[in-house]
């Protein structure tokens, strides 16, 4: 009775992504989210503390929460941003994407950053797990007692590996053209409603 059909994408092209701005930058975590503390963040902000001491350059850039955030090193607070460029720049010069939420139904953030060849750490909550595939777009953390430090290990990595980062990041854009544009939710919706409608001579 029920069928998935998930959401697309909402650009109405593909960005285009500069890799040269992403090289040159500094390492860069980017969490971009509304409700901090559903989301993560607090958590996502005690790893990175852990992050600075194994990669000292690192960023952590925080997008769009009204939560008020204490300063702390490396950890650039920007508020919300408006327009589709000034968003692709920080999509292009992070090297990861970070959202560990504890309940997120279907972020589509996600599908943002992976069309701009982002790697995806996240949690394997509710809708996350029809977007990212551990292993082969991103890397799945756990909510437990050990979520912290996994957070931490997990961003570490990818920031020390930066091929391995944009091998996740190809193949996060491929996942999204093939299966994350308004088009394939198309597809996928007409055969059903097609079947449930009475046919007429």
């Amino acid at each position: 009775r029920v069928t998935v059909v998930g959401a697309g994408l909402n650009f109405d092209v593909m960005p285009e992504v500069d890799l040269e701005r992403r090289r040159v930058a500094a390492p860069t975590v980017l969490f971009i989210g509304n409700d901090f503390e559903r989301k993560g963040g607090l958590q996502l902000l005690r790893a990175f503390r852990f992050v600075r001491e194994q990669v000292p350059t690192a960023r952590l850039v925080v997008v769009g929460t009204p939560h008020p955030i204490p300063p702390q090193d490396g950890v650039e607070v920007i508020g919300r941003v408006e327009g589709r460029s000034a968003m692709s720049r920080l999509y292009e010069e992070a090297s990861v994407f970070c959202l560990p939420s504890f309940f997120d139904p279907f972020p589509l953030v996600l599908m943002e950053a992976m069309a701009h060849r982002l790697p995806c750490v996240a949690t394997s909550t509710c809708g996350v797990l029809e977007i990212v595939l551990d292993g082969e777009t991103g890397v799945m953390v756990p909510r437990d007692d050990a979520m912290v430090t996994s957070i931490a290990a997990t961003l570490t990595e990818l920031l020390l590996d930066p091929a391995r980062a944009a091998h996740l990041g190809d193949a996060g854009r491929q996942r999204v053209e093939e299966r994350f544009l308004w088009s394939h939710v198309i597809d996928r919706m007409t055969p059903i409603l097609a079947a449930m409608t009475p046919q007429r001579r």
